[in-house]
């Protein structure tokens, strides 16, 4: 890119380079915090404030079953109950750790290591409008 000193850089810019925007980059972070996390590779500490969807509850919601047709309990361990907030707790890493962990396709969540979850994470993020 042949730019001048203190050119701006856009969004199609980061589109061409591939890179992802700073929000989407900070998003990409979390993520790989949660990974970490869900996959004990992170400090125990970081685990406190999460809940996997299975244990939340034992209600049956659109949220815990699964795509099959029996409509029986979903045995997705891999998804996070969002912590009740209001405000500027929905800015905290537990509640938008878990947003965005739930939001992500179940590839990028079956992801066997790191490197692989960081690109899929990536792909899936900009991929998303």
């Amino acid at each position: 890119m042949n730019l001048e000193p203190r050119s701006h850089i856009g969004n199609e810019d980061f589109i061409k380079l591939n890179w992802l925007s700073v929000s989407d980059r900070v998003d990409q972070v979390t993520l790989c915090h949660v990974f970490k996390m869900h996959n004990k590779l992170a400090p125990t500490y970081i685990s406190e404030h999460f809940s996997t969807a299975s244990n939340a509850d034992s209600y049956i919601t659109r949220f815990r079953v699964s795509g099959n047709q029996s409509g029986e309990p979903c045995s997705d361990t891999k998804r996070y109950s969002l912590p009740g907030v209001k405000g500027f707790g929905q800015k905290t890493f537990a509640y938008q750790g878990c947003y965005f962990w739930n939001s992500l396709p179940q590839f990028v969540r079956d992801s066997t290591n790191v490197s692989a979850f960081k690109s899929n994470a990536k792909l899936h993020l900009l991929e998303r409008p």
